[in-house]
């Protein structure tokens, strides 16, 4: 071969050379961003797979922590209420249908047992008014101690069974509804009011609503419950002011009927009229307490 013919096929060489170099170099290059991209690409996956396995793990360390709340929250209505082993799954299963039932969980409903039970309601009456205790808190933004505790005095002071305590969470809703009345001004004027109205056979109705009245006229709930409290005393065991005020009226002690939640033996006068209806509340219960509100507060005064 000439040796120009070799020189032209050994630069071709070098240059096919050179550029099989340049191909592998970038090929190399590529392979490299490849392998990179898949390696960010697995950290990825890998980073997701283990938050999703915290996030498993965080959702069952909470569901184990909420079931031993539960758990300890029914231990601790057993102790309190001395329920046996059967009574204690009839309560474990109430609770639970409680807080699949109601917008509270089930070991609120367990913690509002518990209040109940603390004051001395049996296994029985806790089932009874525990659901009146949930909506009353639900309806008022209440917390359940202190609905549980209101309900409980009211029964107390009206001698009210268990099974009544619907009644009570209906009476209190429907007045804190229509009236400037509150869970905390009911709480504090009831225990005072009521034990005395109950010995006079003075409904819980009437006597909420004597006492929403006052409170619609910037009462304040311990004066409310004590005015409405010695006004009744005073019209039962006349004073000489209080004989003053009812002539004052145009009445006689003789018309008024505290038991009988009526004023007796005259037309109901219309500016005595009232000004909303009050759902719970029969017609002839708001002519007591109207008459109280509008003109004898001075029959609740010492």
């Amino acid at each position: 071969m000439p040796i120009r013919n070799l020189g032209t096929l050994n630069a071709n060489i070098t240059a096919d050379t050179k550029q099989l170099v340049k191909d592998l170099s970038k090929g190399e290059k590529e392979f490299q961003e490849f392998e990179k991209k898949q390696s960010a690409s697995i950290k990825k996956i890998n980073l997701a797979m283990v938050g999703i396995g915290v996030a498993v793990v965080g959702a069952t360390t909470l569901a184990i922590r909420h079931f031993g709340n539960f758990e300890q929250a029914m231990k601790n209505v057993q102790a309190v209420s001395g329920a046996t082993a059967k009574e204690f799954d009839t309560l474990k299963n109430f609770a639970i249908e409680m807080g699949s039932k109601t917008v509270f969980t089930a070991t609120e409903a367990a913690d509002a047992m518990y209040f109940l039970a603390s004051a001395g309601l049996a296994v029985q009456e806790q089932m009874k008014t525990t659901a009146a205790v949930l909506d009353l808190a639900a309806a008022t933004q209440t917390e359940l101690a202190d609905s549980a505790r209101i309900v409980v005095n009211t029964m107390s002071g009206f001698t009210l069974k268990a099974d009544e305590s619907r009644r009570i969470a209906d009476v209190f809703a429907q007045s804190i509804a229509t009236s400037q009345a509150n869970m905390s001004k009911l709480g504090v004027a009831m225990p005072v009011v009521s034990a005395t109205m109950d010995d006079l056979g003075i409904s819980l109705e009437t006597t909420v609503t004597g006492l929403s009245l006052l409170f619609d006229k910037g009462g304040r709930a311990e004066t409310a419950a004590t005015g409405l409290r010695n006004a009744m005393k005073k019209l039962i065991e006349p004073t000489k002011e209080s004989e003053a005020e009812v002539r004052r009226l145009g009445l006689t002690f003789e018309e008024l009927d505290p038991r009988g939640l009526r004023i007796r033996r005259r037309p109901y006068r219309t500016h005595l009229a009232v000004p909303r209806p009050y759902r719970f509340v029969r017609p002839e219960d708001m002519r007591y307490p109207r008459l109280l509100v509008d003109h004898a507060l001075v029959l609740g005064t010492e």
